[in-house]
């Protein structure tokens, strides 16, 4: 079965220390880059699977593991001037695509929004531009209909309790079930993981 990167960013607990050893238990088994702004933190992923969903289901699994347990997905919406800065193109050019008045048997995609001219999901964009034959990278995307899925699978799974970095032990709880089979290559301290028919138990102490 051959599978696909994708990227996908995810909505976590607020994190405060740049420097937290979490986020380097993570990239011992995937590459993450955290961003925080106004008490909002988001983990951008590259995860593997046979599709966007599966992926993303062995990257959640992961984080959570690993004492980040994502919240829901974070899609990567753009502007007008968003596309123009990560294509290296000029806004004019940008709007006359959504006009369609280059590539017109390859429309431009539809507005996630039309808030402030509009604005795009990024796979979208990246999937045009692979139709039209421009430069794109070789990742996958989420599709909104994948986000949702997403969310939903998570929505449906316990919120976990983050590893506390000091103090004392209590006892061992699930905090969720993944079908996904994933390797757990660093786990936070006190967490594990185990095999339940086929699925992965991810199991994480609380503080006493």
């Amino acid at each position: 079965m051959s599978t696909t990167d994708f990227e996908i960013a995810f909505l976590i607990p607020e994190l405060t220390d740049a420097f937290d050893p979490r986020v380097s238990q993570v990239e011992e088994a995937m590459d993450i880059i955290v961003s925080s702004h106004s008490g909002v933190s988001v983990a951008t992923v590259i995860a593997t699977g046979s599709d966007a969903v599966a992926a993303g289901r062995a990257a959640s699994a992961t984080l959570s593991a690993c004492g980040l347990p994502p919240k829901r997905t974070y899609p990567d919406l753009v502007s007008r001037q968003d596309i123009a800065d990560r294509l290296d193109v000029s806004r004019q050019a940008v709007g006359n695509w959504v006009r369609g008045e280059r590539h017109q048997e390859y429309p431009f995609p539809a507005p996630t929004n039309l808030v402030a001219g509009g604005v795009w999901l990024w796979g979208d964009i990246a999937e045009w531009l692979r139709r039209t034959g421009r430069d794109s990278d070789d990742l996958g995307y989420l599709t909104l209909q994948d986000h949702a899925k997403l969310d939903s699978i998570l929505a449906a799974v316990p919120e976990a309790v983050a590893v506390p970095r000091t103090g004392r032990i209590g006892q061992l709880r699930s905090v969720g079930r993944v079908s996904a089979r994933v390797g757990f290559s660093s786990l936070a301290p006190g967490a594990s993981v185990s095999s339940v028919n086929g699925d992965y138990l991810v199991l994480c102490r609380e503080s006493a």
